[in-house]
This record gives C-alpha cells, structure tokens and sequence, in this order.
C-alpha cells in the first residue's frame, strides 16, 4: 500500500471494511454492556474491598475492560494501513471468540450430564455471559491479528505478481500448458491472458515481426533448460513501439525440470533515453569537428532539436567589444518566431543574467520571468556557456520541461562550451605556429647574416691585419687580433645559441656515463679531475647532450680551479635526470638566477653564452635545468624531466 494510502488509513480518511465495522459495534456493545453492569452493581466483588468508588472500577474492569482493549487494538490497525482482506481474519476470529466464550459459559451454567450445574443465581447470568464473551472475544482478536499477519506474510508474492508492474507467466517445458500468468500480461503486451492459458507461445504473435524468430529460438532454448535474456518490440496496439525486457529461465526441483519461469517489464523510457544519448554523443562528435564558432553554434542547435525535442533553440554568443550577447545561430522555429533576434546588453533579460551568474535558469511559464512577457517561447530553459555566452532551448506551450530534458540539456551545453574552448585554443595555437614560424624565419635570416656576411668581413679583416702585422709592429695590432678573436667567438656562440634550440624530433636512447666520459675528453681540463657516478641509459639529442656536457665542464674548469687546487667535477643521477656538481668556490644565492642569462658573465674574456646555450639545449629536450649548492658548496646543475631507464 502507497504511503498516501497509509496516511488515510491512519486518519480515517477511507471507509472501514465490513468486518473491521462489525468489531468496533460488537465490542462497542459490550463496553456499554460492562459500563451498566458495574454501574449497576450486578457483578459480585469481594465484600471486603473497601470504598464503592473501588469496588466500581473493579467491576468496570472486569465487564468491559477486554472489550475497550479490543477497540484501542483495532484502531492501531488501522492507523498501521491494516489491508481490508486481514480484516476478515480478525473480525471472524474475534467474533468466533466472543461466541466460544459466552457458550463455554452457559455450557458451565447450565450443564450436560447428571452433575450439578454451576450455581449461578439468575439475575446474574446476563452478567457473567458478557464478561466471558468480551473475555473470549479480546482472546479471538489477539489471534486473529497473528494469524491475518501471518497470512499476509504468506500470500505476499502472490499479491505482488498480482498488483506488479511486471508480466510474469509459468508454463511446462513443452510449452503444452500456462499454469499462471499474471494480470500485468495483458496490460504490457496488449494480448488477453486467456491466449496465453490456451497457447503458451501465443506471446510470440504480439511483439514485433523483426523480433519473432529471436523469441521462437528463445522458447527453444528455455525447452533445453538454458536461460535467455533479450529486449525485443512489443504490443500491436502501441505500434510494436513498446519496448520489453524479458527474461526466462527453468525452474527446478531437484534434478527434475518442471517449470518454465518468464518475467517481462517495460523499459520502453530506458531504451528512449539511450537513444537520446547515442544521439547527444554523435552530436558532440560532429561540435568537436567544427572548425569555427559560428558551425559549432550551428550544429549545437540542430542537435538540441533532435535531442532535446524542442524547436526553438538559440546560442548566444559574447562579443567582447560591445559587450554584447549576439545571435550566433538558432533553429529555423526559433527564427521564424522573432525576427530579428535581440540582442542581449546589461540588463535584466533572461540571457544577460544567467551569463553573468553563471548558474542555469529553468521556466515552465517564460512570460512570469525577468524580461520575458515578450518572449516567444513559453517553457525555456537558460543555460550558460562559460565565458563564450548562453544556450536558450524551449517551447511555445506552457508547462514543465521534463526533466530528462534539463540534464540532457546541460550536458549539451557543457560540450558545446568544450567544443567553443578547443577552437578558441586552436585558433590561439594556430597564431602562435604562426608566430614561431615568422620568429624562425628571423631566426634562420639572422644565423645567416651571422655565419656569412659578418664572417666574410671578419676574415676580410683579419687577412689586412696579418699584411699589417708583417710591415708594422705595434702594440696596437695585437689588440685589434684579441678583438678579432672575441668576435669570432661570439659568432661561434650565438651561432650554436641559434641552433640549440630546435625542438628534438628522434631522440636515442646511451648509456649517459660513457658519454659523460667521451665529452669530458673532448675538453681542454688541464689537471681536473672527472668522477662519473651513473650507469643510467636516457634518451637524447646526442651532439647537443655532448655541447651541454662541454659547456659545463668548461664553465666547472675556468670557475672552480684555484691555483692551489685543480677542480673535481662529479656526473652523477637523478630519479628523473642528472646533475653535474663541482668542488669549486660555487656561486653566490643571489647571483644564480642570472647565470643563464645570455651574456652574463663574471670573466673578462668570456662570452656569456655558454650556460645560456645549456639551458636553450636542455629546454628543446623538453627538460628543466637549475643551480644550486653541490655537497661539497660548490655549484650544482640539476637537469630533471629526463627520460631514463
């Protein structure tokens, strides 16, 4: 029973069952027959009891107690929502008790052998006969309340097949017989249950031609003692548009197979719904195709059409310099119903508010909105698009939108916002390809400005100052050579700055520690020594790992030695990388944000390119580099974000 059902039981709200009415008259009688005993004095107390008031309510209590406490049970069954056919269990059994008892009485009174009868005087007899009939009767309500609960218990799967949703039939495995079949049968397959009782495959003619070999094969299956489970088209008075889950399998007993079992619900709303997001998907595959705002917006409202069932929809997109919400695209409906389209400014229209808070608005009655006596549509719902504008989708007929309709709705409208942010980050991706290419083209002009045509006048410049050299001999000539020299190096530097820095298309994969040694041979390092502590493999570019390690050996050579001391220079691993540390004076906190600077340098001849070219190497690796302290204070390079193994 539904739980507005039980709240009228419990307040009276419906009308009492035959037998619940006869046992609030019956024992209503016999409170009214014990509350004139007692009040009559005809039943006999204990002369030593003293006070009348005493006296009366024992003879009260005796008389009609039991009769008032069948009443007080039988209104706590009804405000339980106690069922009208356990009604017939308690009145009879309470009226068959109040008959048992008021014949066990006279039986006791008046005799059935050659004793004695009970010596009852005769003006109380009639007294006797109701409190033993009130006695007997609270006992028959007691039992008949057990026993109409214990009957429930009992015929419940029987009431629940009765009243279910869900068809349910049973038939013997040769399909010759229905043993039961349920009233639900009729309404889910719009077949009479007579058909079935009479052909247990007459199931078979009302669902769907396209489905019927796959039932007929079914029946065979369950016929050999195999479960099947399907979904399949049913009732020919809905257009076989009806869809039904149906699920059979043999009952057992023992090792015998008797019975075959069949259980069938409508999931007609389900199998809809997962259509609809079949269909949402494909649409949200067709937006993430879209190229531009404009044919995403446009696909957004074809799909909300198809999806949604609703013909006036609209996007709305923000203009960021007018600050405006402009009509971007909407259905043909939603077109023919207001032409032009508005345009949204500050205000309190239902598009300007709901973009500005964010939060989605639902109206079953548009015109009772903000801003919406104008608007064609009579159910809509608002629903925002981030930082990209609104999504409007409605009806013209007032009245709830489903609410299957909202949460498809706002899923829409989450991908249509993902689909605006993916051509935007396209789009901004593009610009900046763009950007790096114009950038490398710069880049490629001036490495060859660089490489030739400052190169040609060096050399130039250099020849003449030979010839000079050879008829003149004056200071000044070695410090125009020391010049030349500096800027043949400083070409070389931003030659090598310039190229390092190409992103790495086909890394391979060495062992880091035979490499370190290789690189540390190709280096001019006097009396410093190497320590390599790895046996990693990584994955590199590796001519530009071999640059990186040269460059720091150099700059751990030229900083770290002291004349006193040659500088130990230590490779050593990282969980996801390398380090490179010497023993050396180090560098100062405040001074290691600047050392990748290009041109910073603390040597008078120094270039200041080569830490900046390790850093432009490790960052076309797709690697991080940073200066620290090392264990021993000298410095520490930390390359993580390798690839090792």
């Amino acid at each position: 029973m539904s739980a507005r059902a039980s709240r009228q039981r419990s307040q009276g709200g419906d009308r009492p069952s035959p037998f619940e009415l006869c046992v609030y008259v019956v024992a209503g009688l016999h409170v009214l027959a014990g509350g004139y005993i007692a009040a009559t004095g005809r039943l006999p107390v204990d002369p030593g009891i003293s006070g009348p008031r005493v006296r009366l309510l024992l003879a009260a209590g005796v008389s009609a107690g039991p009769s008032v406490l069948v009443l007080l049970g039988a209104l706590g069954l009804r405000r339980t929502a106690y069922p009208d056919p356990d009604w017939r269990h308690v009145g009879g059994w309470y009226l068959a008790g109040v008959g048992v008892g008021a014949a066990t009485l006279a039986w006791l009174v008046v005799g059935t052998g050659p004793a004695d009868p009970v010596p009852v005087p005769g003006e109380l007899r009639a007294t006797w006969l109701v409190v033993a009939g009130g006695l007997g009767g609270a006992s028959g309500f007691v039992l008949g309340a057990w026993r109409g609960r214990a009957a429930r218990s009992r015929h419940a799967p029987a009431r629940l097949l009765a009243t279910g949703d869900q068809a349910a039939w049973l038939f013997d495995p040769e399909h010759s017989e229905t043993l039961y079949v349920n009233p639900a049968y009729e309404r889910l397959f719009g077949q009479d249950t007579e058909e079935l009782v009479d052909d247990p495959r007459a199931v078979i003619e009302v669902v769907h031609p396209d489905d019927r070999e796959a039932l007929r094969d079914g029946f065979d299956r369950l016929a050999d003692g195999d479960p099947v489970e399907f979904e399949l088209r049913a009732n020919p008075d809905d257009g076989f548009g009806r869809w039904v889950w149906l699920s059979g399998w043999p009952v057992t007993d023992g090792d015998d197979r008797d019975t075959v079992a069949c259980v069938a619900r409508d999931v007609t709303s389900r199998r809809t719904h997962r259509e609809r997001l079949v269909r949402l998907h494909d649409a949200t595959r067709e937006l993430f195709r879209a190229e531009t705002e404009e044919e995403a917006a446009r696909k957004a409202t074809d799909a909300a059409e198809e999806v949604l069932g609703l013909r006036l929809n609209t996007i709305w997109l923000h203009d960021d310099e007018r600050d405006e919400l402009i009509s971007t695209a909407a259905s043909a409906a939603a077109e023919a119903a207001s032409r032009p389209l508005p345009r949204f400014k500050t205000g309190t229209r239902l598009a300007r508010e709901v973009y500005e808070s964010g939060e989605p608005q639902v109206f079953n009655e548009v015109r009772v909105a903000p801003g919406g006596p104008n608007a064609p549509t009579r159910s809509e719902m608002v629903l925002p698009l981030g930082e990209y504008g609104v999504f409007m989708a409605g009806s013209t007929t007032t009245g709830p939108l489903e609410n299957w309709q909202v949460s498809l709705g706002k899923v829409l409208a989450a991908n249509v916002e993902v689909a605006l942010a993916r051509i935007e980050g396209t789009r901004e991706l593009e610009e900046s390809r763009r950007a790096l290419e114009r950038r490398n083209e710069r880049l490629d002009e001036f490495t060859s400005v660089v490489s030739h045509d400052l190169r040609n006048p060096l050399a130039v410049a250099r020849g003449h100052l030979d010839l000079v050299g050879e008829e003149c001999d004056h200071e000044s000539v070695e410090t125009i050579d020391s010049a030349l020299d500096r800027m043949g190096t400083l070409i070389d530097d931003l030659l090598t700055l310039a190229r390092e820095g190409e992103a790495i298309d086909e890394p391979q994969s060495f062992d880091l520690g035979d490499h370190v040694r290789d690189c540390w041979a190709g280096v001019e390092t006097g009396e410093a020594r190497l320590a390599v502590e790895t046996d990693t493999t990584i994955e590199a570019d590796p001519s530009r790992l071999t640059q990186l390690f040269e460059n720091l050996f150099r700059n751990a050579v030229e900083h770290g030695t002291t004349a006193d001391d040659p500088v130990t220079v230590t490779v050593g691993s990282l969980p996801r990388g390398f380090y490179v540390e010497d023993d050396g004076p180090g560098i100062p906190p405040e001074k290691r944000g600047s050392v990748f600077e290009a041109g910073y340098t603390t040597e008078r001849e120094g270039t200041g390119f080569g830490l900046s070219i390790v850093q432009t190497i490790a960052e076309a690796h797709g690697w991080d580099i940073e200066v620290t302290e090392g264990s021993g204070g000298g410095a520490r390079f930390e390359v993580t974000g390798v690839t090792v193994y």
